[in-house]
C-alpha cells in the first residue's frame, strides 16, 4: 500500500505549463481590427454563454466573448474559454452540452477540414443549431497544452504525454458563431474570421490558440 501511495504521488504531474509558458490573458490578444472585420463596442447580439452554472465556471481561468462585424454589417461571434489545469474537467465544456442546455436543437454536426493562411490545415467541428427564430451555426476547436484534440480519448493522451514531462497541460475551447441561416454564408464568414484572427496572432501564440501540430496542406 505505501508502495502504491508512493508511485501515485511520484506520477502525479506538478509543473504547470501555463507557468512555464506565461500564459497572458485573452483579451491581450483580441485586436480592433481583424484584416476586414472590427472589433464591436457594443453589441445587440447575445452571444451563447459557454458556460452552465457557477460549478463549471470555476473550473474556468479566463474567458472572452466578443462580437466583430464587416463592412457589409455581418456579426461573428468570438468565444473562447481557458483553463490552465485541463485536468479540471475543460472537456465538458463543449457546445455539444452548452447549446442543448439554453434551449437549442443540433440540426447538424460534423467536422471539417479549414485552411489557413500560411497553407496549414485545420480540423474543426461544425454545428448548425436553432433555438426559436436563431439559427446560430458555429466552428469550434479544443487544445490541450499545444496539441489539437478531437476527443475525450485524446485528450486524455495527450494529458498522459505531457504528465510523462511531468506536467500538467493548460486547455483552450475556441468558438466562433455566427447568426445566419444561410449556411454558405455562415461558413464563409466564420472561416474568413478565422484566417484573419490566425493571421494576426503572434507566432509565439498560435500554438496556444491553434495547437502545434498542423497537418501542411499539398
Amino acid at each position: 500500500m505505501v508502495l502504491t501511495a508512493t508511485l501515485a504521488v511520484w506520477a502525479t504531474p506538478t509543473d504547470y505549463l501555463a507557468n512555464i509558458k506565461h500564459r497572458e490573458p485573452l483579451m491581450t490578444h483580441i485586436k480592433p481590427v481583424l484584416g476586414s472585420w472590427q472589433l464591436a463596442k457594443t453589441s445587440d447580439v447575445l452571444v451563447t454563454s459557454a458556460v452552465l452554472d457557477e460549478k463549471l465556471d470555476s473550473a474556468y481561468t479566463d474567458r472572452l466573448s466578443e462580437t466583430y462585424f464587416n463592412a457589409d454589417n455581418q456579426k461573428v461571434m468570438l468565444s473562447v474559454a481557458y483553463s490552465e489545469n485541463q485536468r479540471s474537467g475543460l472537456a465538458v465544456h463543449l457546445p455539444e452540452a452548452c447549446y442543448p442546455a439554453q434551449g437549442f436543437e443540433v440540426l447538424e454536426k460534423r467536422s471539417l477540414p479549414l485552411m489557413l493562411a500560411d497553407g496549414r490545415q485545420l480540423q474543426v467541428k461544425y454545428m448548425k443549431t436553432q433555438r426559436a427564430n436563431r439559427v446560430e451555426p458555429l466552428l469550434y476547436w479544443t487544445v490541450a497544452g499545444e496539441r489539437l484534440y478531437r476527443n475525450n480519448i485524446e485528450r486524455k493522451q495527450v494529458t498522459v504525454e505531457y504528465g510523462l514531462n511531468n506536467i500538467i497541460p493548460d486547455g483552450l475551447v475556441f468558438r466562433v458563431s455566427t447568426i445566419e441561416a444561410d449556411e454558405e454564408t455562415a461558413l464563409n464568414n466564420m472561416t474568413d474570421f478565422v484566417r484573419d484572427f490566425y493571421r494576426h496572432l503572434a507566432v509565439s501564440e498560435k500554438p496556444r490558440f491553434f495547437g502545434a501540430e498542423l497537418t501542411q496542406s499539398h
